[in-house]
């Protein structure tokens, strides 16, 4: 099902980043990479092992290799959302609206 650009609340980006999908359900999780991201959701490539309606968290990685020199720190965004959509392609998920950005120091000994 392809979604009217047009209709969209929320500007999509082409953009690769790391994530891990946890269900809420189940007590596993899976690692991912997004195709696609926007404010109100993600595409997350090559994963189709969820069901549609699942209710999932997510965890999104923010680095940049310059700053964790400098700094030794990254960042993560945690957030919850809901499988819209599975296929052999991947999985889409719509995120809810609270989300917590979070600094994570790296215990790399320099």
């Amino acid at each position: 099902m392809n979604i009217n650009p047009k209709r969209r609340l929320f500007n999509r980006f082409d953009l690769s980043m790391s994530a891990v999908i946890m269900s809420e359900k189940m007590n596993w999780e899976v690692k991912a990479l997004t195709r696609d991201i926007s404010a109100g959701g993600a595409f997350f490539q090559e994963v189709s092992i969820f069901e549609e309606g699942m209710k999932v968290k997510v965890e999104l990685l923010i680095g940049n290799k310059t700053v964790n020199m400098l700094t030794g720190s990254c960042s993560r965004i945690k957030m919850s959302g809901k499988i819209m959509r599975c296929s052999s392609g991947g999985t889409a998920i719509r995120f809810n609206d609270s989300a917590e950005i979070i600094s994570v120091r790296s215990h790399v000994n320099h």
